[in-house]
């Protein structure tokens, strides 16, 4: 990628950044689903395709996945892992 062709401390600056901005936009996207998940809930629509459901069951893992991505940057923005980290051995598999 481009970003090994830089020095090492604009690597670590700029994946900071990242993280920054990937946390951010999971909460968004957390709270936003969240937002519909209530309004579903209490407006009790149905999704209609090939069995009739409550919309807010389609929505209710949103807001827990969202979450769980802007926790999972965290971990990368405190320095518990490392998303362009040495450990290839996963990567190698694929």
């Amino acid at each position: 990628a481009i970003t090994q062709l830089l020095p090492a401390r604009i690597q670590y600056w700029l994946a900071k950044l990242v993280y920054v901005i990937c946390i951010a936009s999971s909460l968004t996207f957390c709270g936003y689903s969240a937002q519909l998940l209530i309004v579903a809930f209490s407006s009790g629509e149905v999704d209609i395709r090939a069995v009739d459901m409550p919309l807010w069951l389609l929505l209710a893992p949103l807001p827990f996945t969202f979450a769980l991505v802007a926790l999972e940057f965290g971990r990368y923005l405190v320095g518990i892992d490392d998303m362009y980290g040495s450990r290839t051995d996963a990567r190698d598999t694929v």
